[in-house]
């Protein structure tokens, strides 16, 4: 067994406590680096987390337009559908009231 002096057990023990310190020193750094990595990597995934939610949003607003025009065309259809059988109808009468007036007519100078 080596026995050290006083003086040199004090060194060896400074130079360990200095490895020791510098290799804390490392870890620390890279700790820091991480640390601001994932910071950095925090904010990115929140402001994705935001862009999708206003997306998600602007897509439920889209949705809700889209099913409204459907609903304005649907009632638009109908309405044109109404009014063309609404012309129809009148087309008839008036084919028939001209039907009538022509007969009237041509039994009129019969009749004098």
């Amino acid at each position: 067994v080596m026995v050290m002096s006083p003086a040199a057990a004090a060194a060896a023990a400074q130079v360990d406590g200095d490895a020791l310190c510098d290799a804390v020193a490392v870890l620390a750094a890279e700790a820091r680096d991480r640390g601001s990595r994932l910071d950095a990597s925090s904010e990115q995934a929140s402001s994705l987390r935001r862009r999708c939610q206003e997306a998600e949003s602007e897509l439920g607003s889209l949705r809700l337009n889209a099913s409204a025009a459907a609903h304005d065309d649907a009632d638009n259809r109908a309405q044109l559908t109404a009014a063309r059988e609404r012309h129809d109808k009148l087309m008839r009468r008036t084919e028939e009231a001209e039907a009538e007036l022509a007969a009237a007519e041509a039994a009129a100078p019969a009749a004098h």
